[in-house]
């Protein structure tokens, strides 16, 4: 995976559609973890380490990384409590326009790019 690319497609997109500051500091601690472990997918890490670490509530961490799977950004595995922590995916889509989806989890609702743009084209005609 490209570093660069990851991180120019993740500030394109956001200025579309802007993220939560959560959302922001998840993925570039995922980004960094990856990069810490060679890329070696996928990376283990215990929610309430990564609470600590960005400083924020488990509640926002969990619909932090709900938006960014929803928007194409990671992919997780919930963990099983304190035993087993959650495991995150870095995704690497080769379109910069993500596809539509419903972006309704469990009561957490994620706003997409896409949406944004399929909106602006419909307001053009």
């Amino acid at each position: 995976m490209n570093l660069y690319e990851l991180t120019n497609r993740f500030w394109q997109e956001g200025e579309y559609e802007p993220y939560s500051s959560t959302e922001v500091a998840l993925y570039f601690f995922l980004l960094y973890r990856a990069n810490a472990r060679r890329w070696q997918m996928p990376i283990r890490c215990p929610t309430e380490m990564i609470c600590n670490r960005i400083k924020t509530s488990k509640q926002n961490l969990v619909k932090a990384r709900e938006c960014l799977k929803q928007r194409g950004f990671i992919s997780f595995v919930p963990g099983k409590g304190k035993e087993v922590a959650p495991t995150y995916t870095i995704m690497e889509r080769t379109s910069s326009v993500p596809m539509v989806q419903d972006l309704t989890f469990h009561g957490i609702k994620c706003q997409s790019t896409c949406i944004w743009r399929i909106s602006l084209k419909k307001n053009r005609h």
